[in-house]
Formats: C-alpha cells, sequence, structure tokens
C-alpha cells in the first residue's frame, strides 16, 4: 500500500511539474497533498495530517486559484493619440495575438479612461504604449515572463519597438 501510494506521490509531482494549464496544476497539486496526508496518517501521525491536508489541500489551493484568476487580464495602457491600438489595427492585432496565445483577455486603457486609471496600482498595468519619432514604444516590466514573450514576437515588427522597465519605474 506504501509503495503505491510512494508511486502515485511521484506521478502527481510530475504532473504537476510538466502540467500546461495551471488549474490543472493547482488540482493536481492538492491531489498530491492528499496523497501526502494519507502518507503522514499511514505513519501514525495523524495531526501532521491534518493540517497537510488544511493547509496544501485546501488553503494553498485557493490561493493559486484566486491568483490565476486576477492574472486572466492582460492590461495596456494606451497613450496614443492617434489609432494604431484601436480594435482591427495593426497593434491591435498584434496584442490580441499574443493575449490568444496565453489565454488572456486584452483590456485596453486610454486617457479618458483615467477614472478607471486611478484606482490602478502602476504594477497593475503590464504595457504602456507611446508613440516616438517613427516608431510605437511597448514599455513594460523586465521581470515579466509575458513582457519577454512579447519582445520575442515583435523582434522583426520595424515600427515596435519594446522597451524593458525595471520595477518601480513607470512611463505613464
Amino acid at each position: 500500500m506504501r509503495i503505491l501510494l510512494l508511486v502515485l506521490l511521484l506521478i502527481a509531482t510530475l504532473s504537476v511539474v510538466t502540467a500546461k494549464d495551471n488549474l490543472k496544476a493547482v488540482i493536481i497539486f492538492s491531489v498530491f497533498s492528499m496523497l501526502c496526508a494519507f502518507m503522514y496518517y499511514l505513519y501514525q501521525a495523524p495531526d501532521v495530517a491534518i493540517a497537510e491536508l488544511a493547509i496544501g489541500a485546501a488553503i494553498i489551493p485557493l490561493i493559486y486559484v484566486i491568483a490565476i484568476s486576477r492574472h486572466r487580464k492582460f492590461i495596456v495602457l494606451n497613450l496614443l493619440k492617434d489609432d494604431f491600438i484601436d480594435e482591427g489595427s495593426r497593434g491591435y492585432r498584434v496584442l490580441q495575438d499574443f493575449c490568444t496565445h496565453f489565454g488572456l483577455d486584452i483590456e485596453i486603457l486610454t486617457e479618458s479612461a483615467g477614472q478607471k486609471r486611478m484606482f490602478l496600482h502602476p504594477r497593475d498595468i503590464d504595457l504602456v504604449i507611446t508613440h516616438e519619432e517613427n516608431h510605437y514604444l511597448f514599455s513594460g516590466r523586465s521581470s515579466s515572463y509575458l513582457f519577454n514573450k512579447l519582445e520575442d514576437l515583435t523582434r522583426d515588427d520595424d515600427v515596435i519597438r519594446i522597451e524593458q522597465v525595471e520595477e518601480g519605474i513607470t512611463r505613464d
């Protein structure tokens, strides 16, 4: 019985690491935690098993699910005066392809949406778009994995330039 549980723990571990979808990874992590709790119970540590069930199989996955659901939006601050980022335009298609690739919903804020912008922390804005000379500048945090992928997708575009901004510095 214990050998079977150890094999199941190994399978769950590998499944969490190789999961392509974050929600699936969280669910598998919760199953992993339940298996651990059962192992603790078999090794006559019921207090540890209860703690593992409460924390590892319930609270931590709940926190992950909340965090994942809050990061389904890619928030873009549009500081342009032209229609480069309007729906159907070239800039919009680039961002739409990027967001579709990652399963994100794009939300574009403009200067006229100042009311909503007041409630956002600068860290909540994923991308700031401005126009400089003969190119459009996409500015984002250098610590963002998504921003690094956007840089890869626009590398061959001669109209779009990418600028990585250090954490805490904003261009808005």
